[in-house]
């Protein structure tokens, strides 16, 4: 049988923490030579039986919008109106309103220079909160770090903000 070297050792112990069947992973023990060795296995114990229980087995979520990492920006001013769709804001369905001067949590960032108003750089946010991510706000609407009150104002978008692999 082959040694079976010390990191394997670790792996085992976390199985055997995982499992209920008492006795399934062998510990390890140096041998004279220094070579790790398994050591025999305990027999696995019984235990009397008692009535199964049904514990329902959650079912895994995919993340949704809101539930990934915002950075949060400041509104500007005047607030900002919100849109479904940043490429096509005109025909799109309006969302919520932005407040003037409250921060709302920002998913991402695409790049949709349709309308002019998203310019100069053209870039809209992915609104989480309130937005549950399924409403978009112009991007130079936000202060974006820059400090109400202190001009210039020269940050039209935060770049810090991620791009969205996505823009519906």
């Amino acid at each position: 049988m082959k040694p079976m070297p010390v990191t394997r050792a670790w792996s085992c112990l976390t199985v055997a923490a995982l499992l209920t069947t008492v006795g399934a992973c062998g510990t390890v023990q140096p041998s004279d030579s220094g070579a790790t060795t398994p050591a025999t296995t305990r027999p696995a114990t019984t235990t009397p039986a008692t009535p199964a229980t049904h514990t329902p087995t959650p079912t895994p979520v995919a993340p949704t919008p809101t539930d990934l990492p915002t950075r949060m920006e400041q509104e500007g001013y005047r607030g900002a109106n919100t849109f479904t769709d940043p490429h096509h804001p005109g025909t799109s369905r309006r969302g919520p309103r932005v407040q003037p001067m409250t921060f709302a949590p920002v998913i991402c960032r695409v790049l949709a220079q349709e309308t002019l108003t998203a310019n100069p750089d053209g870039y809209w946010y992915l609104l989480g909160g309130t937005w549950h991510g399924k409403y978009w706000a112009v991007a130079n609407t936000f202060w974006n770090g820059d400090v109400p009150g202190h001009k210039p104002y020269t940050h039209n978008t935060d770049k810090s903000v991620p791009l969205c692999r996505s823009s519906s």
